[in-house]
């Protein structure tokens, strides 16, 4: 009887280690096919990513080939060529002309960059003639003048008025009264111009050729911006900058 109690007890516990094996192979195959799809999600992901990342390299191989473009663009505004498109380094001292109404605007090197009709290229330096007042007479030699002052020329608004210069008495020049590139002549009480050399460096733009202005400096002829120490080339001399597109004075 004893034995018989023992063999059933043994075949029980057979079957309940069976059944515990059993389950803990199908948690396991649970498990395993889990790990199958996460793995595969995580194939997917990077799938995706992969998907994502190709889209965008195309995009900044295109962007690269928009740069280049604009570098295309960039190599023909500094062609020298566009004066409207002008991105070189104007002179010291350059002030952009302000265009009178109706003028466009635009920057220029001569009249073929004004597209706007009745306009054209004011260069640097170049007084736009308004209206013309009569020139002031105030003297005609020094000693029209109060003590100690002399008769000098006085330069019309615009060098195309009527009428040549007009005259005034100003101070007689004392010490180093007349700046920068000039000298007082006691004798005279005027200031004279140093020529160029030692004494006076021209300008950029400018050589000494001893004639010009008054210190003998000449303007520097150019065909292209290439040719110029600063600014533009402009109708074949070189300018401070660029020109501005404006319209008849009124």
């Amino acid at each position: 009887m004893n034995d018989r109690r023992i063999g059933i007890l043994f075949v029980a516990a057979v079957v309940s280690l069976s059944g515990c094996f059993s389950s803990t192979t199908a948690a396991d195959d649970d498990g395993d096919a889990a790990d199958a799809r996460d793995a595969a999600d995580g194939m997917d992901a990077a799938d995706a990513a992969d998907a994502v990342d190709a889209p965008d390299t195309a995009d900044a191989a295109d962007g690269d080939g928009a740069d280049a473009a604009d570098g295309a663009d960039a190599g023909d505004v500094g062609d020298g060529s566009d004066a409207a498109e002008f991105t070189g380094e104007t002179c010291p001292g350059y002030a952009r002309p302000y265009p009178y109404p109706p003028g466009a605007g635009e920057e220029c090197r001569d009249d073929s960059d004004c597209a706007t009709p009745m306009t054209y290229c004011l260069l640097p330096g170049v007084v736009v003639c308004g209206s013309c007042p009569p020139p002031t007479a105030m003297c005609a030699t020094d000693p029209d003048c109060p003590p100690e002052f002399i008769c000098v020329e006085v330069p019309p608004p615009c060098p195309y008025c009527p009428g040549g210069p007009g005259t005034q008495c100003i101070p007689r020049c004392a010490g180093d009264s007349c700046g920068a590139g000039f000298a007082c002549d006691g004798s005279t009480g005027r200031c004279a111009a140093l020529p160029c050399g030692p004494s006076f460096a021209c300008p950029p733009n400018f050589r000494c050729t001893g004639t010009g202005d008054a210190h003998g400096c000449g303007g520097l002829a150019c065909d292209v911006d290439g040719d110029c120490d600063c600014g533009v080339c402009a109708s074949g001399r070189c300018v401070a900058g660029p020109g501005v597109c404006s319209g008849p004075a009124a």
